[in-house]
C-alpha cells in the first residue's frame, strides 16, 4: 500500500511539472545571471586582475543574454508559440549557467593573486 500511494505522489508531481507554462522560470533565471554578473563584477573590483575582469564581462554578456531570452519567452509564451518559448527558456538557463561559471572564474582569478601576493 505505501509503495502504491508513493507511487502515485511521485507520478502527481511528474505531471505537475509538466504542466508548468512556458516561459515560467525564464525571468527567474535572468534575474539569478544578474546577480551571479554583480557578483562578478564587485570581485573584479576587488581583485582588478586582467582574468578577474574578463570573466566578468563574460558574467555579464552572459546575464543580457538571459534577459533576452527572458523577454523573448515570456513573448513567445503571450503569443500561443510554447515551442518557441520553451527553447527561450533553455537559452535563459543556459545563460544563467554561464553567468555562473563566469563569477566562479572571477573568484578563482581573484584567489589567485590573493596566493601569488
Amino acid at each position: 500500500m505505501q509503495k502504491l500511494a508513493l507511487s502515485a505522489i511521485i507520478a502527481a508531481s511528474l505531471a505537475l511539472t509538466a504542466c508548468s507554462k512556458p516561459a515560467e522560470e525564464a525571468p527567474e533565471a535572468a534575474a539569478a545571471a544578474q546577480d551571479a554578473a554583480a557578483e562578478a563584477a564587485a570581485t573584479a573590483a576587488a581583485a582588478p586582475t586582467d582574468a578577474a575582469q574578463s570573466a566578468a564581462a563574460t558574467a555579464e554578456q552572459a546575464a543580457a543574454t538571459a534577459e533576452q531570452a527572458a523577454a523573448d519567452a515570456v513573448a513567445h509564451a503571450a503569443a500561443g508559440n510554447e515551442h518557441a518559448a520553451e527553447q527561450a527558456e533553455a537559452v535563459a538557463e543556459n545563460a544563467q549557467d554561464a553567468a555562473e561559471e563566469a563569477a566562479d572564474a572571477a573568484k578563482d582569478a581573484a584567489d589567485a593573486t590573493k596566493t601569488t601576493n
